[in-house]
């Protein structure tokens, strides 16, 4: 049986939200990636940001 990976990079906190800005707890495409992942069958991992560097 061929396995999937769902890889996903996804940024809580500050983001711009309808011209604003607002704190997310939960990045977008984390949502996304959760909806995706509660259809089909695969693993997820969360690509995480290496401190003190900016995205």
């Amino acid at each position: 049986m061929k396995r999937v990976l769902l890889a996903y990079f996804s940024r809580p906190g500050e983001n711009y939200y309808y011209g604003g800005r607002t704190d997310l707890e939960v990045g977008n495409t984390e949502v996304l990636a959760e909806k995706i992942a509660s259809r089909i069958t695969c693993d997820t991992y969360r690509i995480q940001a290496t401190p003190g560097v900016s995205i």
